[in-house]
């Protein structure tokens, strides 16, 4: 709903916004009704029967006021954590978790009618705004966004750099060119929303801000439920940590879910590929710790796992390898991860549990470097895979490897 706050000037509004919701509540149970509020107000996500109007969730001013300060502060080296950390706190009752709405980007920031344009033009002034800088503030931005407490939101074309300002003219229609042109760029948003699905990340799910760092410009928080656990650590920085100490809420197995700066993503690297486990050095109010690459501009999350892989480092990718795909389970796509040594063929292919094979994903030449294929769950005839057991084959310059992934319709 447009414009909220405009709607209790004359008194009768805030009843009419009362009676919506409550007609909405009652009849249509599955539907989620957001207020355009500005600025933030905790009674319009108050209850009816509180007195508030009713809204599920509203524009979380404050957070997106706060992440656009930060992000654009960065470029001369003094954001501050503590605001970073109060926007994935939230702001009490009804101005946090499901009840708050939050984005980096919408269409008043990028509308010149409103004063705005696209933050991608703000962070690099010269046409086509796409350097170094731009990709990787924003790639941060929308890590926040995306895995903090809340019900995140962005603008189209975000996730492909979009650099045309938003407006209702033909000359501002997005450019859908720029998927194909920025497609590392865009597979990160893929991969964000993705691991965004794990249960750990529902709007209101357990988090904890567990560590600050003004002087370093770093902040680290925690996600997880019953039965899912992760750790994100973001670098507003310009300096690449190496062997950065971050606490981890359990010992065992981690392994990194995401990287911004991996190589896949047009990052610079260096990403913490393999198994990670932590040291019994307590850090963060937790009793064991682990070192971390944390490349400038970074938005680094960390899963805890049940076992253990042998993938290699694919910061320095010099020899052949196969990492576990992700996610796994999986529904209904999954990421198949590897790196070649040196240019040479390269056949990737999906078999079921009695061996046929169900997809061929990759026959031919290939580059040396990090390369980064998705299975649909589909066979060679477009058509969709029962769940079950599957294997991906790989065989290139005399390697040949196999892993395991499940399939669940």
């Amino acid at each position: 709903m447009d414009a909220t706050s405009f709607m209790t000037i004359q008194g009768s509004g805030w009843s009419l916004m009362q009676e919506f919701n409550d007609l909405v509540d009652n009849r249509f149970a599955c539907k989620v009704v957001v207020a355009e509020q500005l600025p933030d107000d905790s009674w319009v996500t108050r209850p009816t029967s509180l007195g508030g109007a009713g809204f599920d969730c509203q524009y979380y001013d404050y957070f997106t006021d706060t992440i656009r300060e930060e992000i654009f502060d960065a470029a001369f080296g003094d954001p501050e954590m503590w605001r970073i950390r109060d926007i994935i706190n939230g702001g009490g009752q009804y101005l946090s978790g499901p009840s708050v709405f939050n984005y980096f980007e919408l269409h008043d920031e990028a509308w010149p009618s409103s004063g705005g344009e696209r933050a991608v033009k703000i962070i690099d002034t010269t046409f086509p705004h796409d350097d170094i800088y731009t990709r990787g503030r924003t790639k941060l931005a929308h890590g926040i966004v995306m895995l903090a407490p809340g019900v995140p939101s962005f603008l189209m074309g975000c996730e492909w750099l979009e650099d045309t300002d938003f407006g209702t003219g033909y000359d501002e229609r997005i450019d859908w060119a720029k998927k194909v042109n920025y497609d590392k760029y865009f597979a990160y948003f893929q991969d964000l929303i993705e691991v965004r699905k794990n249960p750990a990340f529902q709007a209101g799910a357990s988090r904890n801000v567990h560590h600050v760092n003004e002087g370093g410009n770093v902040i680290g928080f925690r996600r997880w439920d019953g039965e899912n656990d992760f750790v994100m650590v973001a670098n507003f920085s310009n300096t690449d940590y190496n062997g950065y100490r971050i606490g981890l809420p359990q010992d065992g197995y981690w392994r990194e879910a995401l990287n911004s700066q991996d190589f896949l993503y047009g990052g610079s690297g260096p990403v913490n590929s393999g198994t990670l486990i932590p040291d019994p050095v307590a850090c963060d109010g937790y009793s064991q710790s682990i070192f971390i690459n944390l490349p400038k501009m970074a938005f680094v999350v960390l899963q805890k796992g049940d076992v253990q892989t042998d993938a290699v480092d694919s910061s320095t990718p010099a020899v052949n390898s196969l990492d576990p795909n992700y996610p796994n389970p999986f529904n209904p796509a999954t990421t198949i991860r590897f790196s070649l040594e040196e240019y040479g063929h390269v056949s990737l292919r999906i078999h079921d549990v009695s061996g046929r094979l169900v997809k061929t994903l990759v026959d031919g030449m290939l580059d040396a470097g990090l390369h980064r294929v998705i299975w649909d769950g589909r066979n060679e005839k477009d058509e969709l895979m029962a769940s079950g057991v599957y294997f991906y084959h790989l065989i290139l310059n005399g390697f040949d490897k196999s892993q395991k992934m499940v399939l669940l319709r």
